[in-house]
């Protein structure tokens, strides 16, 4: 799949994160032009690839949180560019803590971020993506970033405290977004736009915050491959499904857990 995505245009949120980053690299390698939505261009010209790939990359600052930041920057995108050949959607919002810690402002700002400005972008984007089709003479590709939390619920074992738990906002949005998916890959209004998601299991960032609140042997022995995921496993799966590899794939949510959700 080397260079399987040269001389397409994407679009990426939370191409800056800790799986985005990633992703983000892979898919320059790839052959592909990025345009991020960020809430900080300094993380993006932080990024250890910046320098490399810069003439190849274009930046649009807006707060996933407030809709009408996210709706000023989509037209600036809508009228800079003719075309995009993707969206990838990895941004995510999570307040940790068990039901007594969650409150409707927190359901807010969780599907705000991980299911309305999903919807919003790609909306905004259809028509950047039919003609990203024409020109290219494949479907457009959407991939959005789940979770196997959208799929089932947390053990509470493996963290060390009620506080540290992921919350119920964050899986009812990502269950939100398989079935989003879904949806719009059968709309009559995506026709030659694959859309399909991805639900990436334990792939923790390994710091103090990761020890301070989880179990991490209990976690790993709930997982067959008795290890975590490397943001690069979750790139190939990202490049996959947006290239023509998986021309016949929609509507699909593809589970990269290393086993985990097969117990």
């Amino acid at each position: 799949m080397f260079k399987s995505l040269k001389n397409k245009k994407y679009l990426i949120t939370g191409g800056s994160g800790y799986l985005g980053k990633a992703i983000s690299q892979g898919m320059l390698i790839a052959g592909a032009e990025l345009i991020f939505l960020s809430k900080n261009k300094k993380k993006i010209y932080g990024l250890n690839f910046f320098k490399k790939y810069r003439n190849k990359i274009s930046i649009y600052e807006c707060d996933l949180l407030k809709k009408e930041s996210l709706e000023t920057e989509l037209k600036k995108i809508k009228k800079k560019f003719k075309f995009l050949n993707g969206v990838v959607n990895v941004a995510s919002h999570v307040k940790l803590g068990d039901i007594d810690e969650q409150d409707d402002e927190d359901f807010k700002k969780t599907f705000q971020v991980n299911v309305h400005s999903v919807f919003q972008v790609i909306k905004e984007m259809k028509n950047l993506l039919k003609n990203g089709s024409s020109i290219s003479k494949e479907d457009s590709s959407v991939v959005n970033i789940g979770s196997i939390y959208g799929l089932v619920s947390p053990d509470y074992l493996v963290y060390k405290k009620s506080k540290f738990i992921n919350p119920i906002s964050y899986g009812c949005s990502k269950a939100s977004i398989i079935h989003l998916s879904k949806y719009l890959a059968t709309s009559k209004q995506f026709k030659k736009i694959r859309v399909n998601s991805i639900s990436p299991g334990p792939f923790p960032n390994l710091n103090s915050n990761f020890k301070k609140q989880i179990k991490k042997n209990q976690l790993i022995n709930k997982i067959p491959l008795k290890r975590f995921g490397t943001p690069k496993e979750i790139v190939g799966p990202v490049i996959f499904l947006l290239s023509n590899h998986s021309s016949y794939i929609n509507g699909t949510n593809l589970v990269v857990d290393g086993g985990f959700t097969a117990l």
